[in-house]
């Protein structure tokens, strides 16, 4: 059954699910109908395909070695995307005492195959020069994918940053630092909140989560016991044009809540939104993340609306045997 009855969603055609002494739901949660898309992982290896609209999820790309940050420049300089895997990417780069400090890009990787060389031109300076990598395919298992370290290793969707949305995850808590997603880059550079963008990600052993956006706005969420490490659990956050809302929940469905009034930057330039750290340009040694799904609104969901859906990704874990 679904161990978490919500009156409003769960009491329509077919009807309402059956309790059963193994409080398993009867028929697993069907994808999320008014989501821009839904992504469940394991079920097919390999298939980064959304179930309701059927956007796809494209394999990584960022930047694995810094050969030189350069000097001199005094402002950004233009990043030259090449290669197999250029196809619908604008680079972008970041400064900082001179130096270069980040390169990423806007877009959404349409070949997730082909290398990618960088030229780094302009800004006044010399000397800088890195490399990016192409992300691996994900390794799969049943029910969810794990995807490897490092932030190449992320996926990339083809949705933009946005002022108002809704995202959930239902994720595997690490016992290590973690990037779990979003569209956040370094903030406390040359540039500092005008580079925008939100992100997500668990700080060391696993203690905390971090709900990232502006550096003097973040918030941290400690996981009730319900959610331990190694256990699965959902995080889910909505924002409005003036709010933040992120809950934590772990197998017992009990959340644990971080709300503020927040003055959201959009991301400059703009960037997709992503698993992992592909935006993230601090450090480059993120850990796997196991991962089972995610789903993305257009909107922004209300209190009882994210509990029911965290709730039916809880249901779905259950079902699947990620959680009893």
């Amino acid at each position: 059954m679904s161990k978490f009855l919500d009156l409003g969603s769960d009491i329509i055609v077919p009807g309402p699910l059956i309790a059963f002494a193994d409080s398993r739901p009867l028929v697993a949660p069907a994808p999320f109908a008014d989501a821009v898309d839904h992504w469940r992982f394991g079920t097919r290896a390999g298939d980064r395909t959304g179930l309701v609209n059927g956007r796809v999820l494209r394999r990584g790309l960022a930047v694995t070695d810094f050969i030189s940050n350069g000097s001199g420049y005094t402002s950004r300089p233009t990043a030259t995307f090449s290669g197999g895997g250029a196809n619908g990417l604008v680079g972008q780069t970041e400064i900082n005492g001179g130096i270069v400090y980040s390169v990423g890009y806007s877009g959404q990787p349409i070949n997730d195959e082909g290398a990618v060389t960088v030229v780094l031109a302009g800004g006044g300076g010399a000397g800088a020069a890195v490399t990016m990598g192409r992300g691996t395919e994900p390794a799969y298992s049943d029910y969810y994918a794990t995807v490897g370290a490092g932030n190449h290793n992320g996926l990339v969707s083809d949705i933009d940053d946005a002022l108002v949305f809704s995202e959930a995850y239902l994720i595997r808590r690490p016992n290590e630092a973690q990037r779990i997603g979003g569209t956040l880059k370094f903030v406390s550079a040359s540039r500092g909140y005008a580079v925008g963008g939100d992100g997500y990600a668990w700080s060391a052993n696993g203690a905390q989560l971090q709900i990232q956006g502006r550096a003097d706005l973040d918030d941290v969420i400690t996981p009730s016991s319900a959610w331990g490490v190694g256990q699965w659990g959902v995080l889910i956050v909505s924002y409005t044009s003036t709010t933040r809302t992120a809950m934590a929940f772990g197998s017992d469905g009990v959340p644990v809540t971080a709300a503020r009034t927040y003055p959201k930057n959009l991301a400059d330039p703009q960037r997709k939104r992503a698993i992992g750290g592909i935006h993230w340009d601090f450090g480059t040694s993120n850990s796997p993340i196991d991962i089972s799904s995610y789903a993305y609104w257009s909107y922004a969901l209300t209190a009882g609306q994210m509990a029911s859906r965290a709730f039916d990704m809880l249901d779905y874990a259950r079902d699947a045997d990620l959680i009893d």
